[in-house]
């Protein structure tokens, strides 16, 4: 895996990884457990041992922020969630200075759990598993009530849901649509979402306007018996429809 151009992830059969530095043309850290990608405006990478986490800058091939973490997720907008001994998580800077200070018990952090900044809104979760959305200072714009919140943002909205029901969010954590529908489908292409309830659906664009006001499906065509015919030597019956005018929906 080519994290720069100076340096690379090679793994082995066994599942050993190493840290290849081509400038210096040797191995730098050995029995990697896994290293994180690097976006186009970062610098830092997540190097990860048994029970411990850094970064290492992928351009100089140096450890930035030493192995001190218990956890540690990727930076976004400046800023990298970090898990201490305790079990507490914060957010700190590249310079390894607490932003947001190690106050989130984060029950359900992971290594696939993105806790990153987009447009300075982060979601985060309580002690029993609870999302909602934090701020740059750390403060809950979005109280933790939720099951799932959508971490990145589509088109400047979040996917949210709760007790089975979807809702949506926008850029800055405002709530769009309250989480009571069957299913929410933003059609990017078009701008536009579909909204469905247990009973009806519709269309709107972006705006809130209404596109298309009632949506149906399960269409069936209805059709009607007009003959009927039988074999008494092989035993059945054979009846002969035609289509009718009238179609039945959900």
């Amino acid at each position: 895996k080519q994290l720069s151009e100076r340096l690379e992830v090679h793994e082995y059969s066994d599942g050993i990884k190493r840290l290849y530095d081509k400038q210096k043309e040797k191995y730098i850290m050995d029995d990697v457990c896994w290293v994180s990608n690097v976006s186009d405006d970062d610098t830092l990478a997540v190097v990860a041992f048994p029970g411990k986490r850094g970064y290492i800058n992928v351009h100089t091939a140096e450890m930035a922020i030493d192995l001190q973490y218990k956890s540690a997720w990727v930076f976004s907008e400046g800023l990298a969630a970090v898990r201490n001994h305790e079990g507490k998580v914060g957010f700190i800077n590249n310079k390894n200075e607490v932003v947001i200070p190690f106050k989130f018990d984060a029950k359900n952090a992971g290594i696939t759990t993105p806790y990153v900044f987009k447009s300075g809104y982060s979601f985060m979760s309580d002690s029993v598993g609870h999302l909602g959305i934090i701020d740059r200072e750390g403060n809950w714009v979005v109280e933790p009530a939720y099951d799932y919140i959508e971490p990145y943002l589509v088109d400047g909205f979040r996917l949210v849901i709760k007790d089975g029901r979807y809702g949506l969010l926008d850029s800055a954590s405002n709530v769009v649509y309250e989480p009571i529908y069957q299913s929410i489908l933003l059609e990017e292409d078009q701008d536009r979402i579909t909204l469905i309830t247990d009973t009806a659906g519709c269309i709107v664009d972006y705006s809130g306007k209404v596109v298309v006001p009632f949506l149906y499906e399960d269409v069936e065509v209805l059709g009607y018996p007009i003959s009927m015919s039988s074999s008494e030597e092989n035993g059945y019956y054979h009846i002969e429809s035609a289509v009718s005018d009238y179609a039945k929906y959900r």
